[in-house]
């Protein structure tokens, strides 16, 4: 056993909101859009397995999980740990029977949020308590210690309860699971590197056994849970709201654009003004990679799938929610031309991001033949958001944005810096020149 049990006494809980006070930090964690939420409602419209978990369990051809069923299923469950007081507390504890077999099921929700620090990171402020935990963690699943340097402590705990309760209820099955509500699958890599701990890999929407540890067979399972349970509470958007987010979007893709203009105008092709900035180096080369970045971190947000956040993705999903009060001008195929559009432009986002990473520190001004691929692939990403920016615009209002405008703005007013700073530079080699002159009529 691993340390003292507090709570023994359990009530029903007759619908979602009955979980939110049992929450570590309710004020916190239980919102629209995160993980706590998502998961309690969609276990408890099923008052059992979700339809999703089902499906994983039919898809494994594994045995014990063919014909299972929930017995009892306890949310926010506390499994003592030792090393400590603080006991890992998991968003759901399910005891089920399948094949006539206990089976122990630890649930770990996920949506954007990580699942925490690494344990090099837990690891940093180190005590005597964490010492003993760690090597408790590691020893009940056969691990060794310099293993799992980089494995989130969050995942390492959360596997290590299902095998205590396995242990606890005499269960020969214990299964870690995560259900996730992310879109973009966030944070599946780390689950991957915990199964390659044990020489397995992980998939998604996918059961995997690992190995069996003192007679109890581990397994470890990724779930896609249903997008929609992400969206729960949100009131169907206004066309006054419709309207605002608009305006907001509007004045992402403008500030993305101004970036980018002034980065590109600071990439100057003659070799005069690149000598005139490269004198001022340590200036305008933080300068030109923070202009890159900012203008790459704008029209990251115009891709943004986070329901709370003013994007692209978002307010087409309210039109197709109320194409007749909010985009009364769109027809369906416009709307599906849009989506399709916002599609292929985030794979294109993801590779200047990738590109960004591999390049972005050019030491010289002088636009090389790598920067030149570089500016056409921003240019072609800003072209169509501000296309399917104006799209959603017309359906709406029949009004445009001309953001060609911004663009050269921007790129005059950098062009301005870069004559003053070429003129400094004829001014400074003038007088140069006057001195040298000077030395030689002495």
């Amino acid at each position: 056993m691993s340390g003292r049990y507090t709570e023994k006494f359990f009530r029903p809980i007759n619908n979602p909101e009955e979980w939110k006070p049992l929450l570590a930090k309710p004020d916190r964690h239980w919102k629209t859009g995160y993980s706590a939420k998502a998961l309690t409602y969609s276990w408890q419209e099923a008052c059992g397995f979700p339809l999703e978990i089902r499906q994983l369990f039919q898809d494994s051809d594994i045995g014990i999980f063919q014909d299972i069923e929930v017995l009892v299923a306890f949310p926010e469950y506390k499994v003592p740990l030792l090393g400590g007081r603080r006991a890992s507390q998991n968003d759901i504890f399910v005891l089920a029977k399948g094949n006539g077999q206990l089976i122990s099921i630890m649930v770990e929700g996920k949506a954007s949020e990580p699942f925490g620090d690494t344990i090099a990171d837990w690891k940093a402020q180190f005590t005597k308590g964490k010492a003993i935990r760690l090597r408790y963690l590691c020893k009940l699943l056969g691990l060794e210690v310099a293993q799992v340097n980089y494995i989130r402590y969050q995942l390492l705990h959360r596997t290590a309860s299902a095998l205590i309760e396995a242990q606890r209820f005499n269960t020969p099955n214990a299964l870690m699971l995560v259900h996730s509500f992310s879109t973009e699958n966030e944070w599946f890599e780390d689950y991957q590197q915990l199964l390659a701990l044990f020489g397995v890999r992980g998939e998604i929407n996918s059961l995997t056994f690992a190995k069996n540890i003192n007679g109890i067979d581990l397994y470890f399972g990724w779930a896609k849970g249903y997008e929609k349970y992400l969206n729960l509470g949100m009131t169907k958007m206004d066309v006054k709201e419709f309207r605002r987010q608009l305006d907001e979007l509007r004045n992402i893709i403008s500030d993305g654009i101004a970036y980018f203009s002034a980065w590109k105008g600071l990439m100057v092709g003659d070799k005069d003004s690149a000598q005139s900035l490269n004198r001022y180096n340590g200036l305008f080369l933080p300068a030109r990679n923070a202009l890159l970045w900012s203008a790459l971190m704008q029209f990251a947000k115009v891709f943004d799938r986070d329901p709370r956040t003013v994007s692209l993705r978002n307010i087409l999903t309210a039109a197709k929610n109320n194409q007749e009060g909010l985009t009364p001008y769109a027809t369906d195929e416009n709307l599906l031309d849009v989506e399709q559009r916002i599609d292929a432009s985030e794979t294109l986002l993801e590779r200047l991001k990738g590109f960004r990473d591999q390049r972005l520190a050019h030491h010289d001004a002088t636009v090389t033949g790598k920067v030149s691929l570089l500016f056409g692939e921003v240019q072609r990403l800003i072209d169509e958001v501000k296309s399917m920016y104006n799209s959603l615009r017309r359906a709406h209002d029949r009004s445009t944005t001309a953001f060609d405008y911004l663009a050269r703005k921007a790129g005059s007013h950098t062009s301005e810096v870069v004559s003053i700073m070429r003129e400094e530079k004829d001014r400074a080699l003038r007088r140069i020149k006057r001195a040298e002159s000077r030395i030689r009529n002495r």
